[in-house]
């Protein structure tokens, strides 16, 4: 059994939302949260992925690429990134890791 959802959002709800109002309606566009995840989904196969893995559909890059365990790990001043070697996407992850750091800065 399923609950319905109110069409008013609670005050943390809005926090996700973008908005200042507690009382946003949520019909209304999507929330910011939601346009990053999308753009997420639109823009790293065609800037960090090659070959086969360019053409994954999201539910395949959500089981395999955005579902791997990690650790994230501080060390002085580095932020490093722990993948476990028994994955089977680990290396096509790390590919697309240091693709993406050769991009060039558009700032």
């Amino acid at each position: 059994m399923t609950r319905a959802r109110p069409c008013w959002m609670s005050p943390s709800e809005s926090l996700w939302a973008g908005t200042a109002s507690p009382m946003s309606p949520c019909c209304g566009p999507s929330p910011p949260i939601v346009q990053i995840a999308l753009d997420l989904l639109a823009w790293m196969p065609m800037l960090a992925l090659t070959g086969e893995t360019r053409r994954w559909e999201p539910k395949r890059l959500r089981l395999r690429l955005f579902s791997a365990a990690a650790q994230l790990v501080h060390t002085g001043r580095c932020h490093w990134l722990h993948f476990t070697a028994r994955w089977p996407w680990t290396d096509v992850i790390t590919h697309a890791i240091n693709r993406l750091h050769a991009l060039p800065n558009p700032g």
